[in-house]
């Protein structure tokens, strides 16, 4: 009888189990099918509105090795196609031209400190590399044939142009010191075509370089433009460089590339996922892992799939937005009744194009003073509406209206309302880091 019981419990048991293993399996399946079609549901929305979904996509044309600027820059900087994607220092000098830190008085004050390195052979080489590389028409720097590691795009080249701006940047206000005009003209000249270049990279960061670059030659164009007299011949070249640096479609372009990427990534962690997870397993926190142990493994492929998903539905709605100026998101915002993103949580892509519109802010702004000051120099005052300057001057990204201007004295005043979205009457704010909060982006010439 005890044997019977005992076949009895067993044979229940056992169909109990297999029962959960069917339900499991059913369940399993059933997760793999509605996620899975979610994420080529996903997918399929993305290739429908064009954005690319492979890195042969997002690459942009090939160049001939005669009109790349990037491979200029690149031996400048001491790597090659190769190496700029090791880990390992570069032999490039660059790096070592730097302005003084700890000269006591203002900024200017230290680029005068700088005068003996920047009368060096080799940064007179530097400085005429940079110009060669910059008035070269494409910038297509070399990218990995497939993605092995996830911050693959975070490439060391980047940091080289920053400095390579800041290079340009302390000529061009050593320059204007010394009234040597034309050549502090051609140096900024020289720096914003190079945003230009790194703008055309299909990447985020380097849509965040490039912004970095005009902040940093718009320092020494305030140094060097305000108290000059510029012909209109002189105001002209540089007026229309600015014209051609249009960070607005660059930031447009990177954002679609984002998406190949992003897809990219996936794919090579369902391929090679342990190759993704050893990479910086010691840094997740305990608590995450077994989430990630989950994840990559097999019987995780529909929460992965889910995952990629919403990742994907996510990165479609920002880049949705982004592609709208701030002001504009703003209003996405209010009128959806989404609150705006925290400050110490902003979005990546929500204060990048915050940053992208301040850096085209500071272009139409010198814009703005380069035509006024060809127009001072045509009729020996400035004018007493900007409207009056016949060269063709965009708006103001913050308002979607024209950039304000006022006469003052001798000189102007003129100003973008800024990141506040309000006309504080042309005041700057109380210090340069409250600018996203209080005061306008302003531009002012005493004479």
């Amino acid at each position: 009888m005890s044997r019977s019981r005992l076949a009895r419990a067993l044979r229940v048991a056992g169909l109990v189990l297999a029962t959960l293993l069917v339900l499991a399996a059913a369940v399993w399946t059933g997760a793999a099918i509605y996620y899975g079609r979610w994420l080529e549901h996903e997918l399929a929305s993305l290739k429908a509105e064009g954005y690319p979904l492979t890195l042969a996509e997002a690459k942009p044309p090939p160049v001939d090795d005669s009109e790349n600027a990037g491979l200029v820059y690149l031996r400048l900087f001491g790597l090659t196609p190769r190496t700029m994607h090791l880990r390992e220092a570069s032999s490039g000098e660059l790096l070592r031209l730097q302005v003084p830190a700890n000269v006591p008085g203002t900024r200017r004050d230290a680029v005068l400190a700088s005068r003996a390195t920047l009368s060096t052979p080799y940064a007179r080489a530097a400085l005429a590399t940079l110009r060669q590389a910059s008035l070269l028409p494409r910038c297509v720097l070399p990218l990995p044939g497939e993605l092995d590691i996830p911050d693959a795009y975070a490439y060391r080249h980047f940091g080289y142009f920053r400095q390579a701006a800041r290079l340009l940047s302390t000529q061009a206000t050593l320059d204007g010191h010394d009234r040597r005009l034309p050549q502090a003209l051609d140096e900024l000249a020289t720096g914003y075509r190079m945003a230009g270049h790194v703008a055309a990279e299909p990447d985020t960061v380097a849509q965040l370089v490039a912004i970095a670059i005009v902040a940093i030659m718009d320092r020494s164009a305030r140094e060097a433009i305000t108290p000059a007299d510029l012909s209109p011949a002189q105001a002209r070249l540089l007026f229309y460089q600015l014209t051609r640096t249009d960070l607005m479609a660059a930031w447009q372009a990177s954002l679609r590339a984002a998406v190949a990427i992003k897809v990219t990534y996936y794919e090579l962690t369902r391929r090679q996922p342990r190759a993704f997870i050893t990479e910086y397993w010691e840094l997740l926190p305990r608590s995450y892992r077994w989430r990630q142990e989950l994840l990559y493994s097999p019987l995780g492929r529909p929460l992965r799939a889910g995952d990629e998903a919403q990742s994907l539905r996510s990165l479609h709605r920002a880049l949705t937005d982004e592609q709208l100026t701030y002001a504009q998101i703003v209003a996405r915002y209010r009128a959806e009744g989404r609150p705006l993103p925290e400050r110490a949580a902003y979005s990546v892509y929500f204060r990048a194009a915050l940053q992208r519109d301040k850096a085209i802010v500071q272009m139409r702004l010198l814009q703005a003073v380069l035509a006024l000051k060809a127009y001072r120099h045509q009729h020996g005052r400035y004018p007493e509406q900007l409207a009056a300057v016949s060269w063709p001057l965009p708006g103001d990204p913050f308002s979607g209206q024209a950039l304000h201007y006022r006469r003052e004295g001798k000189g102007f005043r003129v100003w973008s309302i800024g990141p506040n979205l309000r006309d504080d009457g042309g005041i700057d704010p109380s210090l340069p880091v409250r600018i996203d909060d209080e005061g306008d982006m302003v531009w002012v010439c005493p004479t």
